[in-house]
């Protein structure tokens, strides 16, 4: 998870109720901070993936029934994560069922990103994409990501720079209606 989405969440932590749910929670990268251990230790938090792993309470296809019942959630996270999804419509039908009214979902997903197997890599999507997904749900805010290696390199100088052209990921942010 790159910097950009931990700002992300960070803007948006103040609006998180609990209990929250994660959707694809395992940490690859041993270097890096689990999600509950740099956001939410304090928190009612679930994280779930295909895997065993760092950050992950349950293994489980989100695709299928989880073990969890309707409603439960107040807010649900998927980051960098359904782009492994063979079947995201599945996915989203069992977020609406875990959603509670007015639940909050915060979602990344890649865009212009590198093909990347963990397990298998199926989707890329843009914002209009990820409204489909929550389609029934209000949207807040969408939008893309923009961190390439070139604006990772010109950051440690001091440079900032934001161009649709630079969009690796697009992120949506929506409230269960």
């Amino acid at each position: 998870m790159n910097r950009k989405v931990k700002e992300l969440i960070s803007v948006w932590l103040p609006k998180m109720q609990e209990p929250i749910l994660e959707i694809g929670s395992k940490i690859v990268n041993p270097n890096m901070k689990t999600n509950r251990e740099e956001f939410f230790s304090d928190k009612a938090y679930t994280g779930v993936d295909l895997e065993e792993g760092r950050g992950v309470d349950m293994v489980a296809d989100a695709t299928k029934r989880l073990m969890f019942v309707d409603g439960m959630f107040k807010t649900i996270l998927c980051f960098d994560t359904l782009e492994h999804v063979d079947k995201p419509w599945l996915m989203m039908q069992e977020v609406n069922r875990l959603a509670a009214p007015n639940a909050l979902i915060v979602m990344s997903a890649a865009f212009m990103f590198d093909v990347h197997n963990c397990p298998a890599d199926y989707w890329r999507f843009t914002t209009e994409g990820l409204k489909v997904l929550l389609e029934g749900w209000e949207v807040l805010d969408s939008g893309y990501i923009t961190q390439s290696r070139l604006q990772n390199l010109l950051y440690k100088f001091g440079i900032e720079i934001s161009s649709p052209y630079f969009a690796r990921e697009s992120y949506i942010i929506g409230r269960k209606r």
